[in-house]
This record gives structure tokens, C-alpha cells and sequence, in this order.
């Protein structure tokens, strides 16, 4: 998200995490600009990046930088490598590019996970929902979260998707949402979530799994009302 303000992309349309609209008219959040004049009002390690996409922003937005490392892109982009931002979990959820770049990692991956503040989650977005249904694409992500290590934090980010820039169909997007809850009831994961005008089909969706009601999840993009949440 720094990097993201730094290149003004926060509305980019193509973006597949772009903020809903809260059911709750009377609490509205106010903007913000992230930048280095910001930064540096802040103390040292004040901010954590929950969630982000590192992978999108390296090898589909910016393959023009042909990075061999992670310090060239920390070079490129200062807000990166700030004083204030203590780490950051990167969601790869692109089964394209986990395949491509998780099971051989490249210098470039090696690199951005080898850092003690970096962490990762490793899953499918709904949006790609199709791609888990290979089977040897499920088999990989299996195996890619049974042997990473501690820095690979969760699975996801995953869930139900109505929105117009999704093309999957509901029924394969539950299918996958099904899929990687019980991978992460069976591997001991939390859960990143992308549930997007679809609460009562993902509610169903891991009732019927049998998630724990206080299995830990990180619902990202959040910004209705607590009674919703609940």
C-alpha cells in the first residue's frame, strides 16, 4: 500500500482489492496520503502492513525494473524501506505466479522472503478461482505450505466474489473457498478472507466445512459495522 501511494495507483480500476462501499452511511473513514513527509512524523517500527501484493506489483506492474533483488526495489521505492514500517505480509494468491516463482523461488523471491520483517501468505483469490481446480495446481499449494517455514503465516487470501470484475462462476468459487479451509483446518492456518457481496454464501460455505467459529481469520478490506462482523 506505501508503494501503491507513492506511484498513485490506490484507485488503479484494475486492482483486486479495491475497497467496498460500507453498509453504514454514518461512519465514514477519512482519506489519507501516505508519503515520506508522513513517515517521518511517525516513531521507528509504528507500522504493519497486514496485507499486500508484492507479487503483482513486481512481476505485473513493474516488469520493466527486471529485478534481481528485493534491495533494488527497496532502492527504487524509499517508502519501502522506511524507519516507521516494521514489516509487512505479502498475499500471494495468484496461482500463476506461485507456481511460477514460489516453487523454485527466483534470487528476487529469495530475497524478499529471506527478510526477518517479511511475511507471506500463500492461497487463491477468487478471482482465479478456475486455476485451483487444476488438480496439480491444488497438489502444489499443498505441498508449498506443508514445507515453508514460519514466515508463511496463512492461507489465503481466498473466498466469494460477486463483483463485475469477476468472471468465475459462484459454484467454482465455493468449491476453492471449501478447498483451503480445510487445507488450513488441516495445516493449522489462519485464514485471509476476500468476501465481497457474498456474507451469507461464505458464512454457509464454512459452516458446512465445519470451520471453528474462533478459528483465527484476518477478514481484509473490512470497513462495515461490528454487528456485521459479528
Amino acid at each position: 500500500k506505501l508503494w501503491m501511494a507513492d506511484q498513485k495507483f490506490a484507485n488503479d480500476p484494475t486492482s483486486c482489492c479495491d475497497p467496498v462501499e460500507s453498509s453504514s452511511s454514518s461512519h465514514q473513514l477519512p482519506s489519507y496520503t501516505m508519503s515520506l513527509k508522513v513517515l517521518d512524523k511517525l516513531g521507528p517500527k509504528s507500522l504493519f502492513d497486514s496485507h499486500c501484493h508484492l507479487d503483482f506489483i513486481m512481476f505485473w506492474r513493474a516488469p520493466h525494473m527486471e529485478l534481481e533483488s528485493f534491495d533494488q526495489f527497496v532502492h527504487a521505492y524509499p517508502l519501502m524501506g522506511h524507519t516507521s514500517l516494521e514489516g509487512f505480509i505479502t498475499n500471494f494468491c495468484a496461482p500463476k505466479l506461485w507456481m511460477e516463482h514460489l516453487v523454485s523461488p527466483s534470487p528476487l523471491i529469495h530475497s524478499l522472503l529471506s527478510r526477518p520483517s517479511v511475511f507471506y501468505t500463500i492461497g487463491c483469490h477468487p478471482h482465479f478461482a478456475r486455476e485451483l481446480l487444476i488438480s496439480r495446481n491444488y497438489k502444489q499449494l499443498e505441498l508449498l505450505i506443508e514445507k515453508a517455514g514460519s514466515s508463511c503465516v496463512a492461507i489465503g487470501e481466498c473466498g466469494l466474489d460477486t463483483g463485475n470484475k469477476n468472471s468465475e462462476k459462484m459454484s467454482d468459487q465455493v468449491e476453492v473457498f471449501k478447498l483451503q479451509i480445510k487445507l488450513a483446518v488441516r495445516l493449522h492456518k489462519p485464514l485471509v478472507l476476500h468476501i465481497r457481496g457474498a456474507e451469507e454464501e461464505a458464512i454457509r460455505a464454512m459452516e458446512q466445512v465445519g470451520l471453528p467459529a474462533d478459528w483465527p481469520i484476518h477478514r481484509h478490506c473490512w470497513n462495515d459495522e461490528w454487528k456485521v462482523c459479528q
